[in-house]
């Protein structure tokens, strides 16, 4: 009998996400107010926070954010990101507009939160592939014997990569 084991890796990179959405809307809100944020407007941030965060993370999960390793990150995989991240934007402001949380947020708020958190997301995925990579296939001038893959198309650009 198969024993079922749950994977942990999807469940990390969607809290990895969560702390990442938190951390981009709390410096979008800081950077753009320029006296700082009030008691008043920190509680409201948290009330948007526990909206903002499901959804965003709901729609990573339908662009397919968690199916892949965070080792094997490549350009496709930062483009869904991008995609997912406007969308979920999109989603999550309807649904703060929705609930009347969105008194603290105004155009500007929109349009760094999603650059924040894209650079967070990508470059979290990118720096930990670059550690893999630098940790599997050499620290300094080691590298692999050299190869010529002969033959074209899609086989010979599957076996490079």
């Amino acid at each position: 009998m198969k024993v079922f084991q749950l994977d942990t890796r999807p469940l990390a990179a969607a809290l990895h996400d969560g702390l990442a959405i938190a951390l981009a809307w709390i410096v979008a809100a800081v950077l753009l107010d320029g006296n700082g944020i009030t008691d008043q407007q920190f509680s409201a941030l948290l009330q948007a926070l526990t909206i903002a965060i499901p959804v965003q993370v709901t729609v990573n999960v339908f662009f397919g954010i968690y199916h892949g390793l965070w080792r094997y990150t490549s350009l496709p995989d930062i483009q869904r990101i991008v995609s997912s991240v406007l969308a979920g934007t999109v989603a999550g402001s309807i649904m703060l507009r929705l609930l009347g949380l969105d008194a603290l947020f105004g155009y500007r708020e929109y349009v760094l939160f999603p650059l924040l958190l894209v650079t967070l997301m990508s470059l979290s995925r990118m720096a930990y592939r670059s550690f893999k990579e630098w940790s599997l296939y050499g620290r300094g001038g080691e590298q692999g014997t050299p190869v010529i893959v002969m033959g074209a198309g899609d086989a010979g650009v599957g076996l490079v990569k």
